[in-house]
């Protein structure tokens, strides 16, 4: 009787098991750590080094099957410079989609405290001065 008890609690422990929300969580993945800091997390980090390695390499064997010759300095500084300069350019426009975000969030959190007042007004006034004109560049256009 114990045997048969035990098979059937194990079969139903198996069956309440069968949705995927009722399994364990699952171990979370480890990112690369360096210096106590999770490189992966790092906004940019995986693509410039995706792209670097990637162009760096294809330079090298293009460079080695064109000219069989060794291509180790100009793969080397191919990746180089398109990891620095993805990098660069990656950070200032991640830089600048943020100042971007902080601006509209907190204008959209202080419109509700001036609408209706003179300063939204003149807000709404500025903004319609802002607006530049359609530029034409045909010469015959007036």
């Amino acid at each position: 009787k114990t045997t048969k008890l035990i098979l059937l609690d194990s079969l139903l422990q198996e069956i309440s098991m069968a949705y995927e929300e009722d399994e364990p969580d699952q171990r979370e993945r480890r990112g690369w750590n360096f210096m106590g800091t999770d490189l992966s997390k790092i906004p940019c980090f995986r693509d410039s080094f995706f792209y670097s390695i990637g162009s760096g390499m294809l330079v090298g064997v293009g460079y080695n099957l064109l000219t069989s010759r060794n291509p180790y300095k100009l793969a080397f500084g191919t990746y180089t410079a398109v990891l620095f300069g993805y990098w660069a350019v990656c950070r200032y426009n991640y830089r600048m989609t943020e100042y971007n975000m902080r601006t509209v969030r907190s204008a959209l959190q202080n419109r509700a405290f001036v609408e209706g007042t003179e300063s939204d007004e003149e807000w709404a006034a500025k903004a319609l001065s802002k607006q530049t004109e359609v530029r034409n560049f045909r010469s015959d256009a007036q």
